[in-house]
């Protein structure tokens, strides 16, 4: 079931993957598109917030989820585009690409890290005099334990679940504040037309083709040369 309520938020990341890639396909819109996924983003944690008691399981919520999503994934797309732009030489282009990709995963690591503190910090302030220790620590391995616990102990649980969500929402929220500022300094009077990067990447190309022809001949006459 968890994996069907996610389904607005990892859809409209692939839609906004998708059109992240349209809008930059015949000019440089790739410091608006950051801007505008920041701003998605922190618009749909803003509105998550206002749905996180243990009983919000409201349609409005996939909606919220989907504004989120959107954001991510246009985020995604520009800044795989900004990261082409940015490296003149073909030699580069794979160290930055390679650079943003473990970028991606360390944030990941970070995010749920510290998400998980929070969680683990909220189950212990709100739930140590209602639980015992062997229940807390059962929790504390595997979350959907819960589930096991009597119906008046799941129902406390639920509503610790919930509000430790909201911390989570919040901080992240906080987070893309943060990110819709760093995104401003993107912006550029004369951002680099996509027809130049293209020109550098036939030229690499061509040099790089040319460089092995020589290559090949060189071993060729030294074969000649040898026989």
């Amino acid at each position: 079931m968890a994996g069907i309520h996610l389904f607005p938020l990892l859809g409209a990341c692939a839609v906004g993957s998708f059109l992240g890639g349209a809008i930059s396909s015949k000019q440089n819109n790739t410091s608006y598109t950051l801007i505008g996924s920041s701003c998605l983003q922190l618009l749909g944690l803003g509105l998550m917030t206002t749905r996180s008691g243990a009983n919000s399981a409201e349609p409005s919520q996939y909606a919220y989820q989907a504004i989120f999503g959107l954001g991510v994934g246009l985020c995604f797309s520009a800044t795989t585009i900004v990261t082409s732009i940015s490296t003149a030489e073909s030699s580069e282009k794979a160290t930055a690409q390679g650079a943003v990709a473990q970028a991606r995963v360390l944030g990941g690591s970070i995010g749920l890290s510290i998400c998980t503190v929070i969680f683990n910090i909220h189950v212990n302030r709100y739930l140590e005099g209602h639980l015992t220790k062997g229940q807390l620590e059962s929790l504390h391995r595997s979350p959907l334990s819960g589930l096991q616990l009597p119906v008046d102990q799941r129902d406390l649980v639920k509503t610790v679940y919930a509000g430790a969500y909201s911390e989570e929402i919040k901080i992240l929220a906080c987070i893309c504040s943060v990110m819709v500022i760093a995104a401003l300094f993107t912006l550029e009077k004369h951002p680099t037309p996509l027809r130049i990067v293209s020109s550098r990447s036939k030229e690499d190309q061509f040099s790089r083709r040319g460089s092995e022809s020589e290559t090949e001949m060189t071993d060729l006459h030294n074969t000649h040369q040898i026989v």
